[in-house]
């Protein structure tokens, strides 16, 4: 899918914030996550601003890392996935083809 997460720093930014999902630190350039318009954590000399919060897979929370890597795990290269993410505060559902290396 071509986004970096982090199982430790996702469950501490979740309960700092009171968010449930996996927030995305980075996306990678030219990846799927990058054609349908995610956007991961800014850091600035100000602080960090969240990106976007992945919350479902086809319908199926994720709450976690491990959770995410099995539900992508289930799907092949080629294969469209719908994701659901909250982003700046609103849910939305992006349709992302997954690529070789996701």
């Amino acid at each position: 899918m071509g986004i970096e997460a982090d199982e430790q720093i996702n469950e501490r930014l979740n309960a700092i914030t009171g968010t449930k999902g996996i927030v995305v630190l980075c996306v990678h350039p030219r990846s799927a996550a990058e054609k349908v318009g995610l956007k991961g954590v800014t850091v600035t000399q100000q602080g960090m601003t969240l990106g976007d919060i992945l919350v479902a897979v086809n319908g199926k929370d994720v709450y976690s890392v491990q959770k995410l890597l099995a539900r992508l795990g289930d799907y092949k290269v080629g294969d469209v996935i719908q994701l659901t993410v909250m982003h700046q505060g609103e849910k939305r559902d992006l349709a992302v083809a997954l690529q070789p290396g996701n």
